[in-house]
C-alpha cells in the first residue's frame, strides 16, 4: 500500500491509501511470523516471494523405440 503524506510542519495529513500491486504469497506449512517482500534501499523497487501464476501446459509425449513402429 502507498499513502501520499503531506506535513507543513504544524499540520500532517495523509491521503487515501493505494494498493501497489497484487501478489500471491503462500504461507501455508511454512513455520513462524516470515518476510516475504523486502524493499530495495531507494524505496523504488521490491523483491516479493511469491506463487507463481498457473499455466497449462500440453504434455509432453517421448515416444521410445521409434523406429520399431516404422518397419509395420
Amino acid at each position: 500500500m502507498a499513502v501520499d503524506v503531506k506535513s507543513n510542519g504544524s499540520t500532517f495529513d495523509v491521503g487515501v491509501p493505494k494498493a501497489l500491486f497484487e501478489l500471491r504469497i503462500q504461507t501455508a506449512g511454512l513455520p513462524g511470523p516470515r518476510n516475504f517482500y523486502v524493499a530495495a534501499a531507494d524505496g523504488q523497487r521490491f523483491l516479493v516471494a511469491s506463487v507463481p501464476e498457473e499455466r497449462f501446459t500440453t504434455p509432453t509425449t517421448v515416444v521410445v523405440n521409434w523406429t520399431a513402429g516404422l518397419k509395420q
